[in-house]
């Protein structure tokens, strides 16, 4: 069962995370209500009511009415709030709830027959209205949930069409299917009704599949009736107003059976349950009744257009096209903002959804401020760290006043007392060359034949962090530290992040560390925990080490590599370092062996200019067996820590777990792979990893190979769940702790506390465990209430980082005018394309009305292998034809545009890209 609303804290506990808890005075002061509950309606007038009926259900229940009319509106906060807002760059928007979905009324409808997948049960009072805009009550959710007809969970909004949105299913097996989300926003924990059986969605292509091996035919249902209204063609302007049909059609079980009785009748014959179609061939719908928690920050950039015959209110459009226009009232516009919209037209503003009526399209908000222009990367940046409700304000002095004073700051003597000393020792760091927060060392030497000692060293941030002070609110507020291409917003004080707990060379710091005893090929025979000094003697890069492993031959001059301290030699370090090289390859391999997966994305790189912080270039960055080595021994550490404090605290230990991919979705990449000639076993991790590798390409040069591998880890990945950082006593089965891509039972992060939140609670707890100190105070409910912030936090996050990616390759784009790239097809529809950019790792759509064609183009879909024919004009007033199938290689021009959140991939026209070959990404020449 999920949590159906979220942990509130008693008063007496609001000092371990009071980040999380809500400021009820506020809130009461700022949520006026704008109707008043209406009374119920005696049962013979309500039988005299005319019945709502939801698309596509039997016209025979009867429909009953209760509570209030509308949604509750949310008014302007205090001037103080406002200045806030509006103020200088940099300020903290914090995002305002826009009603109370507790207390909406609704209306009861019939009760509903079985749905797919879950065990409805008879509903203990009448239900309200699931077409109704109205969200339903508390206590109608709650009775819901109970029954199993109500589930909970967030909310994924289609950002190609708002109208198709899913929600987990609890079982963990399938998406629910919601063609209306109901005023809800991506990321909303949201309460959804599920629908019969009879409205479930039918897998109409797979089961057009199946039928032809069977030589059976599939009769489509038509997508459009007239009396639901709405298409499957676009979504409607958001300048109209919504109608309860207003959402994506798509093939209900109903229809598709009454179309279908020959393919029905073959099921039944062949299935033991008398069944129409197969569950496999279904997914459950549902609609939301209610939003059970509001994660989006509601807060949005766009630009300003005046309203038509309105001079009271300006229309923000938003660029995300899943957030609805805005009305903004015109009093906090620009001043000549009416007069001349036009010189506004190309600006960058900020707003805040505070209100969505039900049945009305337009949201209504307030302008927050003006951010700038959308063709600079400053104010996109801001826009985004906005959108994404990352704190990128200074810290406060109140924080600041808990960080150590003394200048140098020296470790106190207590602490050489009590901690092992591993100062002699030859300690050292691989990081990026630019890292500035170094929060992990290594170490090894030999200790017997074929024995080794080493020691993975990490920041002892928690020292420096007093559980319940400023620093640790600011710190579990953030969760996070967020990089973006040009900057990081760091989680903590500059004075920890790059000084006090940065493992920087040639001096002394306390660190926690995981000492192993491990012979040549990795396997660990001992462990030791425990807090630490260190010393470390070298800053490596991972290009350092790189050259070690690549060259173990050749004779390094000093001057190639960073100072050594301590004594310690270039040979030492070397020795090290290919001595861990050496462990950490056995331990990969034994990872993969026992069922490890993973997916490997392009990432891109960029070379910025360093006074404007503009890129000169960009370039794919390579994982290569330095990052490897490191990697493989954070792992070790993390899984050793997962461990010991899950024995230590059984019910508190905060873990990472990664959930196994849904069901429906691994059936959906075997049959996509299967339609593209590949083949893919996802019965399991390692059978994933292992039909990836099948497609490894002997030729790194091949274009046809790395194109197939492209779009094999984009379809791979597709299905994945995300990791998630939980409390374990809020998970009673120990099955679900399990890491899926890491393939393990228990893990958690340890060895990062300079940047994630989720880290310095590990080390308290680990600190705990070893007799170091007290228990955390926080209780497990608010343990898993943080987990559940720093999961929120870490999404936003990456987010934000890969839209950073995102805009630097617009910017750099600019900067060129455009460029050409060899792509891979990996979709053909009836007006579009898919393409891979192989180099790149970009997928886009192409659609045919974007291209200078001559005619329609044809769509041919024979087997599972569809085709699209486009008729290209040529110079001398004759056509050439183009026929486009899956895996073929087309050429692509990408171009910049003035935004940079856009760039277009237009296919270029045969001839022209005959004449071109792909050019290569513009690279650093010292690269």
């Amino acid at each position: 069962m999920l949590i159906l609303k979220e942990f509130t804290m008693e008063p007496e506990n609001y000092l371990a995370f009071p980040h999380l808890v809500k400021d009820d005075a506020k809130s009461q002061d700022q949520i006026q209500s704008t109707a008043s509950p209406s009374k119920r309606k005696s049962r013979s007038a309500r039988k005299k009511a005319k019945p709502t009926v939801g698309a596509g259900d039997q016209q025979n229940g009867v429909v009953e009415q209760h509570g209030d009319s509308s949604a509750q509106a949310l008014r302007v906060g205090s001037d103080t709030e406002k200045s806030k807002l509006t103020g200088s760059l940099g300020s903290k928007v914090t995002p305002k709830p826009h009603g109370d979905t507790s207390q909406h009324g609704a209306r009861g409808i019939r009760q509903q027959t079985k749905c797919v997948t879950v065990n409805h049960l008879e509903p203990a009072v009448e239900e309200p209205d699931r077409d109704s805009f109205r969200y339903w009550s508390q206590k109608h959710v709650e009775e819901g949930v109970a029954a199993g007809t109500v589930v909970q969970g967030p909310i994924r909004i289609n950002p190609k069409d708002y109208r198709q949105c899913f929600v987990p299913h609890p079982s963990g097996r399938i998406d629910i299917y919601v063609p209306w989300r109901n005023r809800a926003m991506n990321g909303d924990i949201v309460s959804v009704y599920l629908m019969s059986r009879n409205l479930s969605k039918v897998d109409i292509n797979s089961l057009e599949q199946y039928a032809k091996l069977n030589n059976l035919t599939v009769n489509r249902p038509s997508s459009h009736n007239p009396q639901r209204g709405g298409t499957a063609s676009s979504p409607k302007s958001a300048d109209t107003s919504f109608t309860v049909q207003d959402r994506l059609e798509y093939t209900r079980l109903g229809e598709f059976v009454a179309a279908n009785p020959e393919l029905v009748s073959f099921f039944k014959e062949k299935s033991s349950v008398n069944t129409d179609i197969p569950d496999k061939y279904l997914q459950p719908v549902g609609t939301v009744v209610s939003i059970a928690e509001e994660k989006n920050t509601r807060i949005v950039s766009g630009n300003l257009q005046p309203r038509t015959n309105n001079n009271q209110f300006a229309l923000l459009v938003p660029r995300d096209s899943r957030v609805p226009r805005i009305d903004v009232p015109i009093s906090q516009c620009p001043k000549d903002f009416l007069k001349r919209p036009q010189d506004f037209s190309k600006v960058l503003f900020a707003a805040q959804i505070t209100q969505w009526r039900e049945n009305v399209a337009r949201a209504n908000g307030n302008l927050l401020r003006v951010i700038g222009s959308p063709s600079e990367i400053e104010p996109v940046t801001e826009a985004i760290f906005m959108e994404h409700g990352i704190d990128y304000d200074s810290f406060s002095p109140e924080v600041e006043g808990c960080l150590p004073t003394q200048s140098p700051w020296v470790i106190p003597a207590e602490e050489y007392r009590t901690r092992r000393d591993f100062t002699k020792e030859c300690v050292f760091t691989i990081d990026p060359a630019t890292a500035r927060d170094l929060d992990d060392a290594l170490s090894v030497k030999a200790i017997g034949e074929d024995t080794y000692e080493v020691g993975v060293h990490i920041a002892d941030v928690s020292y420096f962090i007093q559980e319940g002070s400023a620093l640790d609110r600011a710190a579990a507020s953030r969760a996070t530290s967020v990089y973006m291409v040009q900057k990081v917003v760091p989680m903590l004080p500059r004075l920890l992040c790059e000084q006090l707990c940065s493992l920087n060379p040639d001096v002394e710091r306390l660190a926690f560390s995981v000492v192993w005893h491990i012979d040549s090929e990795g396997n660990v025979t001992d462990e030791w925990f425990g807090r630490t000094i260190i010393k470390s003697c070298a800053k490596l890069s991972y290009q350092h080490a790189q050259g070690f492993i690549e060259n173990p031959e050749r004779v390094w001059k000093e001057d190639e590599l960073p100072p050594i301290s301590e004594g310690f030699s270039i040979d030492d370090i070397k020795e090290k370092v290919l001595l861990l090289d050496k462990m950490a390859k056995c331990m990969r391999k034994r990872r993969f062996d026992g069922g490890a997966l993973r997916l490997q994305q392009i990432k891109l790189s960029y070379i910025l200019n360093p006074d404007t912080f503009y890129p000169t270039g960009y370039y794919v960055y390579q994982i290569k067996d330095s990052n490897k080595l490191v990697e493989e021994f954070m792992l070790l550490a993390n899984m050793a820590v997962a461990r010991k404090i899950y024995r230590a605290f059984p019910d508190s230990a905060v873990l990472r777990r990664h959930p196994e991919p849904q069901d429906k979705m691994l059936s959906d990449l075997e049959l996509a792979c299967e339609g593209m000639g590949l083949h893919i076993d996802t019965s399991s991790s390692q059978s994933i990893q292992e039909s990836i590798m099948q497609y490894m390409p002997a030729d790194t040069d091949s274009v046809e190979s790395n194109g197939k591998l492209q779009i094999l880890m984009q379809l791979c990945t597709k299905p994945m769940q995300k990791a998630l950082y939980f409390c374990t006593g809020s998970l009673k089965d120990e099955a679900l702790f399990r890491h899926y891509a890491l393939s393990v039972p228990f893990y958690t992060h340890f060895t990062s506390p300079i940047r994630r939140y989720p880290d310095v609670m590990v080390h308290r707890l680990l600190a705990a465990s070893l007799g170091y100190v007290e228990p955390p105070r926080a209780d497990n409910k608010q343990m898993e209430a943080q987990a559940r912030h720093c999961n929120d936090k870490k999404d936003n996050a990456k987010k934000a980082g890969d839209l950073s990616v995102e805009v630097f390759f617009v910017a750099a784009l600019k900067a060129r005018g455009s460029i050409t790239e060899r792509a891979m097809v990996m979709g053909v529809l009836s007006q579009a394309i898919d393409i891979v950019c192989i180099e790149l790792g970009f997928k886009k759509r192409i659609y045919t009305n974007s291209l200078k064609l001559k005619g329609m183009p044809v769509f041919k879909h024979e087997g599972t292998n569809p085709t699209l024919t486009l008729a290209w004009p040529t110079d001398d007033g004759q056509v050439t034809h183009q026929t486009i199938k899956l895996f073929d290689i087309v050429t692509c021009q990408l171009r910049a545009e003035d935004d940079l959140f856009k760039f277009q991939v237009v296919l270029m026209h045969p001839s022209e890209a005959a004449c071109l070959s792909s050019s290569t990404p513009c690279m650093d020449p010292s690269l």
